[in-house]
């Protein structure tokens, strides 16, 4: 081993300089002042890396924090009316002054909790209540309220349930026609919820003239041979309708009426 160390001494010895050499030629040397300036540049560097951080991670918060408060306005109530819709017919010929509705409802539930939905004013005749949800297919089906544990349907004017989906609540409303002469008037009033469409029917071949309140919404009428046919379209702000119109029947009778009423005073008095 000594005769092998004495063989290596001189590669060693002649090896070292040039690794001192090479060491030495690493070396920068850096006056006291740019040392300075290139310790205050990475300082600054740096804090313009962290500045950047910290301002990434507060958009990230804010964003997070916007996207609750979104979640918790729009589900401020967990559910959302998505359509809102009433079908009613009249017969004006008719002595009865009640028109019927078929009212539709969609609502969405968004959180798996127990959410109450007041569909209508207790002041509202309804009947024919029932309910439909949609199933996987996108298929509704019809569901009992009185056997389902989940989805039940308080005083006729609430819907409560605990599971997350669409429903579609349909019922029969009734609204009173006030008539005065010769002029019908119909008011729909104390909405829960903004209508999204609303038609009437009234069946009568003398109906004309007709007129809609609020003065905002719009509204077409189509005539049949033997019925008119009006469609309103409301301004969400509406939270009740108006429409009346004229029946040339009633003036008719009214004239023939005042006819007899006229000839029984030229009758001479015996």
């Amino acid at each position: 081993k000594s005769i092998l160390l004495l063989m290596l001494l001189p590669c060693l010895v002649g090896f070292m300089p040039l690794y001192v050499r090479a060491e030495e030629e690493a070396r920068v040397t850096l006056s006291l002042v740019e040392f300075e300036a290139l310790f205050a540049s990475a300082r600054l560097k740096d804090a313009e890396r962290q500045l950047q951080d910290e301002r990434r991670h507060q958009e990230q918060e804010y964003k997070i924090k916007l996207e609750q408060l979104k979640q918790q306005h729009m589900l401020r109530e967990n559910f959302h009316i998505l359509s809102h819709t009433a079908t009613g017919s009249f017969n004006a010929s008719s002595s009865d002054d009640v028109a019927e509705f078929d009212v539709k409802m969609t609502v969405r539930t968004m959180a798996p909790q127990w959410t109450t939905v007041l569909l209508v004013s207790n002041a509202t005749v309804t009947s024919d209540w029932w309910i439909e949800m949609e199933q996987e297919d996108g298929s509704f089906t019809s569901v009992d309220p009185i056997t389902s544990p989940d989805i039940l349907l308080l005083r006729r004017s609430e819907l409560a349930t605990n599971r997350t989906g669409l429903f579609c609540i349909n019922f029969r409303a009734y609204c009173r026609v006030v008539k005065k002469r010769n002029i019908h008037e119909l008011v729909m009033s104390q909405f829960l919820h903004p209508l999204s469409d609303m038609s009437l029917r009234v069946h009568g071949d003398a109906v004309r003239d007709f007129s809609v309140e609020p003065v905002e919404a719009v509204w077409d009428v189509v005539q049949d041979p033997n019925a008119t046919n009006i469609r309103v379209t409301l301004p969400l702000t509406a939270d009740s309708i108006g429409i009346r119109w004229l029946d040339g029947n009633d003036s008719t009778k009214r004239k023939t009426q005042d006819d007899r009423d006229e000839q029984q005073e030229e009758v001479p008095q015996v």
